[in-house]
């Protein structure tokens, strides 16, 4: 039986997800804010990238991720 693949579209794009992930840790390193943890969500709130700073805590992933239902609330 052929297996086929049923495309899934995001509303963010991954080199977009990765160039707002780069751009934030290069702002907050140039402000000398200590490593960080982002996450960058599409509008369902599906993670798209993640990256994490050397020097930063090893369970922050799951901060991360739960933060973002609490974005909407601010």
């Amino acid at each position: 039986m052929e297996e086929k693949l049923i495309p899934i579209h995001s509303s963010l794009d991954l080199a977009i997800a990765d160039s707002i992930i780069n751009s934030a840790i290069k702002i907050y390193a140039d402000k000398g804010i200590l490593p960080l943890a982002i996450a960058a969500l599409d509008a369902g709130g599906q993670l798209v990238a993640f990256k994490r700073e050397n020097g930063y805590g090893v369970l922050r992933f799951d901060t991360s991720c739960f933060s973002k239902y609490f974005s909407n609330c601010i």
